[in-house]
């Protein structure tokens, strides 16, 4: 993994359960950014009323549909973790820093999940589903 240094902030807010997934994004953004907070909360509890407004954003409109092909996203303009936090760092930075190495890294880690579950496996489960 390569540190990229950014100036505005990022903070993850995770669900504890999102958190043990193995293949979560929001760990290599924590992992790949000097300025980056990674932030688990069990959504069983209550939480301060900002977390419910941060559930109604959704202003990124991201160009090119998700890479991130081990996940049923549920819909076709939604992006994982990472990928928004790229999109969104590499529009706000200025002069604007490529963060390519933490969308290569994801692929990487994909890429060798669909080599461990198999190509079958992989087209029954990902490929061709419609979003809900």
């Amino acid at each position: 993994l390569t540190l990229h240094h950014n100036r505005w902030p990022v903070h993850i807010i995770q669900d504890n359960q999102e958190s043990r997934h193995a293949l979560g994004t929001a760990r290599i953004a924590a992992l790949s950014l000097s300025n980056c907070r990674l932030i688990h909360v069990d959504p069983d509890k209550p939480q301060a009323d900002s977390m419910a407004e941060l559930q109604a954003l959704r202003a990124l409109q991201p160009s090119a549909p998700s890479r991130y092909r081990i996940r049923r996203q549920p819909g076709a303009d939604t992006l994982s973790t990472l990928e928004a936090i790229v999109f969104t760092l590499e529009t706000l930075e200025t002069p604007v820093r490529k963060l390519g190495s933490m969308l290569a890294t994801m692929d990487w880690v994909v890429d060798q999940q669909i080599r461990y579950m198999g190509h079958d496996v992989y087209q029954s489960n990902y490929q061709d589903k419609e979003y809900k």
